[in-house]
Order: C-alpha cells, then sequence, then structure tokens
C-alpha cells in the first residue's frame, strides 16, 4: 500500500486485469474481487498524490488518466468505458468495506 503511493502510474494494468477478471467473474469472482479491490486501492491511492483540495476533482482527474481525454468523433465508446471503470471502482470499494470489516473470509461462498 505504502509502494503504491509512491508511484504515479495511468493504470493500464489495472485496466486489463479488471476486464480478464470481469470476463471470467461466473468462473472465478474470487479473483475478480481481489482485483477489484486492488484497482480501488490504487486509485484511492492516486487521488492522494494529486493533494487537490476537492476530492471529487482528483479522482476524475485520475480515472481521466485511465480512459483518457473524451474524443469528438467517438463520444458513445468513451462513455461505456467511462461506465465499466465506475462499476469495477463502485464493486472494488464496497468489497474493500466488507474485507475491512469481516475480514477476507467474507470473500469465500459456503467455506463450510
Amino acid at each position: 500500500r505504502a509502494e503504491s503511493r509512491l508511484s504515479w502510474s495511468n493504470g493500464a494494468e489495472w485496466v486489463s486485469l479488471l476486464e480478464a477478471g470481469d470476463r471470467g467473474r461466473l468462473r472465478s469472482s474470487l479473483r475478480y474481487a481481489l482485483t477489484a479491490i486492488g484497482f480501488s486501492r490504487w486509485h484511492e491511492s492516486q487521488t492522494l498524490l494529486l493533494e487537490e483540495s476537492n476530492a471529487r476533482t482528483a479522482a476524475e482527474k485520475v480515472s481521466r488518466r485511465v480512459i483518457g481525454f473524451k474524443p469528438e468523433d467517438d463520444k458513445k465508446r468513451w462513455e461505456q468505458k467511462r461506465k465499466k471503470l465506475s462499476t469495477h471502482l463502485a464493486r472494488g470499494r464496497k468489497w474493500s468495506r466488507l474485507v475491512r470489516a469481516f475480514d477476507f473470509g467474507i470473500l469465500f461462498c459456503n467455506p463450510w
């Protein structure tokens, strides 16, 4: 966690991991949950690096860095990418809150 705060990245690795995990989500929901948690924590650390006065503005800048600027010719595709990223981020934040409250055991379905 401390290492991610020190390095600035564009998030391309996270996006490819999330897309791969989302495709196989039905087969491996645990892997997707861990990837989404990691992505949300990375996103949070990148917003802290920006040191903006407004956290929402910083989060938007990090997301824009990941998906790029809105093109004039292909707005629909860009909007789909933005929505997907937002969904992965929201899921990761929810899983992260659950893990903090109940530990990683919450990720296992019927462990007994």
